[in-house]
């Protein structure tokens, strides 16, 4: 709800690089968290960014016509999905590093002491091509 009353105010753009700027920004603290505390109060301030999402349907809607507005959202649903599910297959591919892939990560300090981090800068990269 925020976001759309902050989007109406500042504009729809501004919002979603907002929200683009914060799921990088949390999906590496996640990376780098050490508790289950850190890692609950990340994500939730992962989900209050995600919340800025609300506002690229409008966009979609703003800059389609009559002619293909049906297949321009039909596209940001099936993208929205494939990339959930292919999201959590390379997430779950790339956590712990060093134990799963030795031959390339064996040496690693950083990884060894976050074996989250990977997987999560992997993902935030996602959200710095967007940005």
């Amino acid at each position: 709800m925020c976001w759309g009353i902050l989007s109406d105010r500042i504009g729809r753009r501004p919002v979603v690089l907002i929200g683009l700027l914060g799921d990088l920004l949390t999906f590496v603290l996640f990376g780098v968290s050490k508790s289950f505390t850190w890692a609950l109060v990340v994500r939730c301030l992962n989900g209050f960014f995600t919340g800025g999402t609300v506002v690229i349907k409008p966009m979609i809607a703003e800059i389609s016509d009559n002619t293909n507005r049906a297949r321009m959202m039909s596209m940001f649903a099936l993208m929205w999905h494939v990339g959930s599910m292919l999201g959590g297959a390379i997430g779950g591919l790339l956590v712990d590093p060093v134990k799963n892939y030795p031959w390339l990560f064996g040496d690693s300090v950083l990884f060894r002491e976050y074996p989250y981090l990977l997987s999560c800068l992997v993902g935030s990269s996602i959200s710095l091509f967007g940005l």
